[in-house]
């Protein structure tokens, strides 16, 4: 079985019967399930720590899911970090409670690396509308732990660069155990449709000038062609004014505290004429989880402040709507050349009654303009 959600070489092995505690209620502890009993590890799991005060009581494969608070009363051997957006998060909160790194706890989750995904959902909005000329300068806003992306983009023929609030285990600029991740990079390029207009020399040519394999075997970033800023805030984007020819994020700008900043500094780093390539997943994240409850509307039940509670030890998601994205861009100096709703997702009257007051009528019915879109993409050009 391939494993996207966790790194298995970081997995500790488990003793039968050992006691141990989980952190993260996700698919990172879905995979961990899986691989224990693939390699016939049979430890005592006691439960599954989470942040989200609303999973608490709640349970994932027969494990049930409990506060941080009852990690000190609980009899535990191990903590297990399975939990991949929030992991160093999580890491700084056990330390903070007196644990140590590979005594205490072991950090396992991790983005999927081999994903070729972006660059897919990037190269539709490309072909569609041709707004990237060879050279141009392309910023990707959050890699999530693996420049697949940025390589791919050099191939290519633009100038990219990357920038990320966390590492998300990233392996820069080494990054010797993931070179056959990124030869399959390589692979993927030289079959896209543009590969024969470039040619297979002038891609192989461009790969090699940013993997660097030394004569041990041990392969490197070139850091010059492939910057990375980390820790680097969407906030507080560290470039000057009228930089870039074309910014883009693949389910950031949802976790972004500041939505309105956020598109200012977009505007702010963007050339006159610049593009701005998103796709937002504006689900509730939690509808993703094999834990029952929660569909892509479900953080509409909170209040601001018990949204903020269930947030505060977690990676953060706003609640902003699809449409609202679009209003977003269109009244900040953008002009919207492509927007796209991906889902829909129509609620029952036992979910429109759940809601907050803040999100419906006097008389509990949903307002007239709200609109059932879950995620979006839109590609919008700097005036």
């Amino acid at each position: 079985m391939e494993y996207g959600w966790i790194a298995p070489e970081s997995v500790p092995w488990l003793k039968e019967n050992e006691p141990v505690l989980l952190f993260g209620a996700g698919q990172g502890t879905v995979e961990l399930l899986a691989y224990l009993e693939e390699q016939q590890q049979h430890p005592d799991l006691i439960g599954i720590v989470d942040n989200d005060c609303s999973m608490w009581g709640k349970s994932l494969h027969g494990l049930p899911i409990v506060p941080p608070s009852s990690i000190p009363e609980s009899e535990w051997s191990k903590i297990i970090i399975t939990t991949v957006s929030g992991r160093d998060q999580v890491a700084a909160q056990l330390q903070a409670m007196g644990y140590a790194e590979f005594t205490h706890y072991h950090r396992i989750g991790t983005y999927p690396a081999a994903s070729v995904m972006n660059l897919l959902i990037l190269n539709d909005m490309q072909r569609a509308f041709n707004f990237m000329k060879e050279g141009d300068s392309v910023l990707h806003v959050g890699p999530g732990g693996f420049l697949s992306l940025e390589v791919a983009l050099h191939c290519l023929g633009f100038r990219p660069l990357s920038m990320d609030a966390y590492s998300f285990s990233m392996h820069y600029p080494e990054t010797t155990h993931r070179l056959q991740q990124y030869r399959s990079v390589l692979d993927y390029v030289l079959r896209m449709p543009q590969a024969a207009a470039l040619g297979e020399e002038t891609i192989r040519r461009r790969f090699d000038e940013v993997l660097h394999i030394r004569q041990d075997g041990r392969a490197f970033l070139d850091t010059e062609k492939l910057p990375y800023m980390m820790p680097a805030r969407y906030s507080a984007i560290p470039l000057p004014d009228n930089a870039l020819d074309t910014i883009c994020s693949f389910a950031v700008l949802e976790h972004v505290r500041d939505p309105l900043q956020a598109i200012r500094e977009t505007w702010r780093v963007l050339k006159p004429g610049g593009f701005a390539a998103h796709r937002i997943t504006t689900r509730d994240h939690r509808s993703y989880s094999a834990v029952s409850g929660y569909h892509p509307f479900s953080y509409l039940n909170e209040s601001p402040a018990s949204w903020e509670s269930i947030n505060e030890n977690k990676f953060y998601q706003n609640r902003v709507l699809p449409d609202q994205w679009k209003e977003l861009f269109t009244r900040n100096g953008f002009a919207l050349l492509h927007y796209r709703e991906l889902h829909t997702y129509d609620l029952s009257a036992d979910e429109v009654a759940a809601l907050h007051a803040d999100f419906k009528n006097p008389d509990g019915t949903l307002p007239a303009n709200f609109s059932n879109a879950v995620d979006c993409e839109l590609l919008a050009r700097k005036l």
